[in-house]
């Protein structure tokens, strides 16, 4: 008895969409560090929202997760950030891999294929 381990059409198509939530997490993440820059002058306040205390890093539970990929900011300063999210559970093995997007709005992935 032979098995298929080929994925199937279905297949592809659900981590695709799935892939689709971890790019509009991305996109929400990285509107919402504009967001912060426009308020605090930099990307990188703290829980204190004070610049002026050098490379403090994000407020706390400052990125959106999804159920299937996990947000982090990979680069991150006061002038620039590039954001990450890593496929997790049974995303992971996604041809694509970890997607980023950066300050610029530059896309991109760690895999292959179509992954923007």
């Amino acid at each position: 008895m032979a098995i298929n381990l080929i994925p199937s059409d279905g297949d592809k198509k659900i981590r695709d969409a799935r892939r689709a939530e971890g790019r509009a997490a991305l996109v929400q993440n990285a509107q919402a560090l504009e967001r912060l820059y426009t308020e605090t002058g930099c990307y990188n306040p703290g829980d204190d929202m004070d610049c002026s205390v050098g490379t403090a890093g994000l407020p706390s539970s400052f990125l959106i997760e999804t159920d299937y990929y996990t947000s982090t900011a990979d680069t991150l300063s006061a002038a620039a950030f590039e954001l990450e999210a890593a496929p997790k559970d049974s995303q992971v093995g996604d041809e694509c891999g970890d997607l980023t997007y950066d300050h610029v709005g530059q896309k991109g992935a760690t895999g292959t294929g179509d992954c923007w």
